[in-house]
Formats: C-alpha cells, sequence, structure tokens
C-alpha cells in the first residue's frame, strides 16, 4: 500500500515482461527468427487466460503482434549489442514507450506491460517499483539497530500506535534477519554514526577499560 501523499506505483512482478538475455537464449533475438511467445495468466483466476504475442526478428529490431482478452496492439522494438570486457558479446533493448516526451530509448535488459498499459516499456516508464522496495522502510532500519529503544517504544503503554507499529517490525527483524542487523551496525562503526562502545553493547559484549600490565 502507498504511503499517504505518494502517488501509486505498480509492481514490477505483476507486469508482464520480455527479458533481452532469456530471448537470446532462446534464440528470438537471432536475426530471421519467428514464432510465438505466450505468457500464462491463470494465477488466481477461476479459467484459463494467455497473452500471447507474435514476433519476427530483423537484424537490428524485434517486431511483434500482442493480443491478450482486451488489449491488441503492434510494437517494434530496437536491438543493441554491447561487447563485454571478458570476451562474447550481450544485447540490449531501446525502450520503445511513447510518451508525451516522445520515445523513451532507454537501454534496458527488461520491458513490462502491466494490466493498464497499451505498450511495453521499461519500468521507469511505467513506474513500476520492486516487491522489496515498496515493503522497505527506512525508519524501520533505523530502528533495527537501537535495541535500547526498540524496547523502550515497545514496553511504554503511552508510545503512538505508528511507532509501536515501526518497533515491533523492527524488532521482528532483528530476530528473524540477526546478519541484517549487524551489517547496518558495522556500516555505522565506518561512518562514524555508532561508536565501538556503543557497538559492542549492541552486539552483546562490555568494553572495559584494561592496564597493559593486566593484558600481560
Amino acid at each position: 500500500m502507498a504511503r499517504p501523499g505518494k502517488p501509486y506505483r505498480g509492481i514490477v512482478e505483476d507486469a508482464l515482461k520480455i527479458d533481452a538475455t532469456d530471448m537470446r537464449r532462446l534464440g528470438v533475438l537471432r536475426a530471421g527468427a519467428f514464432g510465438r511467445l505466450t505468457w500464462d495468466l491463470t494465477s488466481g483466476k477461476s479459467q484459463s487466460q494467455v497473452a500471447e504475442a507474435r514476433y519476427r526478428t530483423t537484424e537490428t529490431e524485434l517486431i511483434f503482434d500482442f493480443k491478450d482478452e482486451g488489449r491488441t496492439f503492434r510494437q517494434s522494438v530496437r536491438i543493441v549489442q554491447q561487447e563485454c570486457h571478458l570476451g562474447g558479446f550481450r544485447k540490449w533493448f531501446l525502450c520503445p514507450y511513447r510518451g508525451p516526451a516522445g520515445l523513451c530509448f532507454r537501454r534496458v535488459r527488461c520491458l513490462y506491460l502491466p494490466s493498464w498499459g497499451s505498450q511495453f516499456g521499461c519500468r521507469h516508464c511505467h513506474r513500476l517499483i520492486h516487491t522489496s522496495a515498496r515493503e522497505h522502510d527506512a525508519r524501520v532500519d533505523e530502528l533495527s539497530c537501537d535495541l535500547d529503544k526498540m524496547s523502550e517504544i515497545v514496553r511504554n503503554p503511552s508510545s503512538p500506535h505508528w511507532q509501536f507499529f515501526l518497533a515491533s517490525k523492527a524488532l521482528r527483524r532483528a530476530t528473524k534477519h540477526p546478519s541484517r542487523c549487524l551489517k547496518r551496525i558495522y556500516r555505522g562503526i565506518r561512518k562514524g554514526r555508532i561508536s565501538r562502545a556503543r557497538a559492542a553493547q549492541l552486539l552483546g559484549y562490555d568494553i572495559g577499560s584494561a592496564s597493559p600490565a593486566a593484558i600481560a
């Protein structure tokens, strides 16, 4: 769910996708190739639904006629080739999305078609984000490496509901993904945000002073 004041953005995983790397491995991007691509849309529905695109490939373009239950359109996608540093080459798409400002032409690996879209385009043109990005909350990250603050909020009955929710989520993350919290603590040490003594307490240690004679 989008936060208040933030525009709604679709999810990458919910859109139909054409991956240049997969298409190359399947021989779709080979000059002279032709055939049909299909996407199974049955998930969560009572009856089988399929989207398909009949394609043909030239030296520089992938041309396809897309069709599903409510949409039919033809689109051509430019293909560019880049040499890899260690040999071989990689193929990319030039985003064919046409918006108010004209063609995008951003070099991308994947093109997407969300349920509301009328043409394939990159995730920037369709304003799509990954599920992990939507679920991410920087406030939870900040709390996840401050055990004292988490405990204070959770134990205080007068804490606002939103603070209690964030602290509870951070506490679950600290318990379920301890390695992620450790990385944030180490990063805080490197950047000077957390003192070594405070980091030691968070990591469950107690750093005390000792004389050289005692260490010897």
